[in-house]
């Protein structure tokens, strides 16, 4: 037996010789980084840096010309019941003086005094209505019968002017205004006040201006294109496009890269500062945490939103960190 325990240890040597040989060698760990890259592209995620773009001097928007008999009509409604309180409280005052002197009946005295609370509340029920649909500074102008006057005679045409939403209108702008129809014969307004309500259109802030002897086409009614000048100096902003914008929850902002795996993108609330186009790009220059460089998500956003309201749904912490997606696409684990 001795003399083959030599051989046997050379075979076992050889034979873990050739299975060392043959073994695969094992998988290197997989980066987080790029098993997230993966994770985001399959996704539909794509990033872009955030470039600066010089704001306007000027604010192209459209509008309309309103109807003065709308406007006429609410005017007759407040100055009638202006009128009939002022009467109603005079009836009232003398009836005061004859109650001093007992020659009037309670009853009388009583029926009066309701009647001249009541057209109190018909006159600021009418003012209220006037100045919620029109704002102080028609209201409240200091001559609204000539106004009206020449609105109706045609001198006069009263255009709202729709701002873009987000867009905070400068003080006493300066606009030309042309109808949709004859874009190049163009007509200086001058601004009469801000509107009380948001455009029904864009959502955003309602300009109102005057112009002096109209065109024919600048009639009640027509659509038009306007042009405002800004009395803001100009400067240098991110841009960011709609598509990469997000409002929820009563908040715009982006997502933006951190260049760490968890969390991988963070909430980043924005400013809209004005409406332009960059690179044949809608959007917005803006002001808030970003700027030249940092990668926001220019695509998939929403998704984005999406796994994050699914997370907290579940229960899970609030994170940036976007949870597992229904449609099968793993979302990026966190890291120990």
């Amino acid at each position: 037996m001795k003399p083959l325990l030599p051989l046997t240890l050379c075979s076992v040597v050889l034979t873990l010789g050739v299975n060392a040989a043959n073994k695969p060698e094992e998988t290197k760990a997989e980066d987080p980084k790029a098993a997230l890259a993966q994770q985001l592209q399959a996704a539909g995620v794509r990033s872009a840096a955030v470039e600066m773009a010089a704001s306007e001097l000027s604010l192209s928007v459209s509008g309309q010309v309103l109807d003065p008999a709308v406007l006429g009509s609410q005017v007759q409604e407040w100055l009638t019941a202006k009128v009939a309180a002022e009467v109603a409280q005079d009836a009232l005052l003398r009836l005061k003086k004859l109650q001093a002197i007992g020659e009037v009946s309670a009853q009388l005295f009583q029926t009066t005094e309701a009647d001249a609370k009541k057209a109190l509340l018909a006159l600021e029920i009418a003012q209220q209505k006037l100045w919620s649909n029109w704002g102080l500074e028609i209201a409240g102008h200091k001559d609204i019968g000539t106004l009206l006057q020449r609105l109706a005679r045609g001198e006069l045409a009263l255009v709202r002017l729709d701002l873009p939403l987000g867009t905070t209108p400068q003080p006493f702008p300066v606009a030309t205004v042309s109808s949709i129809y004859n874009p190049q014969q163009t007509q200086k307004a001058s601004y009469l006040g801000l509107a009380p309500t948001a455009s029904s259109i864009t959502q955003g802030p309602a300009l109102f201006y005057l112009i002096e002897k109209p065109q024919a086409t600048l009639r009640a009614g027509a659509v038009v294109d306007g042009i405002i000048s800004l009395s803001q100096p100009s400067q240098t902003l991110p841009f960011v496009a709609d598509k990469a914008l997000v409002r929820a929850g009563g908040k715009t902002f982006v997502y933006r890269e951190t260049g760490e795996v968890s969390p991988h993108h963070e909430r980043c609330p924005l400013k809209l500062v004005q409406r332009t186009t960059w690179h044949g790009e809608e959007g917005w220059l803006v002001e808030g945490k970003i700027k030249a460089g940092d990668k926001i998500v220019v695509q998939g956003a929403f998704t984005l939103l999406a796994w994050e309201t699914l997370e907290n749904e579940d229960g899970g912490e609030k994170t940036e960190e976007p949870a597992k997606p229904a449609s099968g696409t793993a979302a990026p684990e966190k890291t120990k």
